[in-house]
């Protein structure tokens, strides 16, 4: 199945990849699953900081490192976006993972 993601990746249209926040969100997501979070993270840092600044890619990412137990960049990215965005209870829902995790509740 990675495969078959893989080879559907390569033939997104890169003008796609760069404006489409369900692509993007979609290809994290998959990378993610197949745990491949560098290529998840590398994705998130290719799109354009106009289109990653909603509340659906973060969480995306969020999820991404909160699966993959790097609880420190979960806090991070949230703290980072927080403020600029609308972040929804899924959101809030990986952090909290998160801050439980590290015993971090401040």
């Amino acid at each position: 199945e990675f495969e078959k993601g893989k080879h559907v990746h390569s033939r997104i249209p890169s003008q796609l990849l760069q404006h489409d926040d369900y692509v993007q969100n979609a290809l994290i997501n998959m990378y993610s699953h197949f745990n491949d979070l560098q290529r998840a993270i590398e994705i998130f840092e290719a799109i354009p900081a106009s289109h990653r600044n909603n509340g659906n890619t973060i969480s995306a990412m969020l999820k991404a490192y909160s699966s993959h137990d790097c609880h420190r960049e979960t806090l991070a990215l949230y703290q980072e976006y927080a403020a600029d965005n609308d972040m929804n209870d899924i959101c809030r829902l990986f952090v909290l993972k998160s801050c439980v995790a590290l015993n971090d509740y401040a």
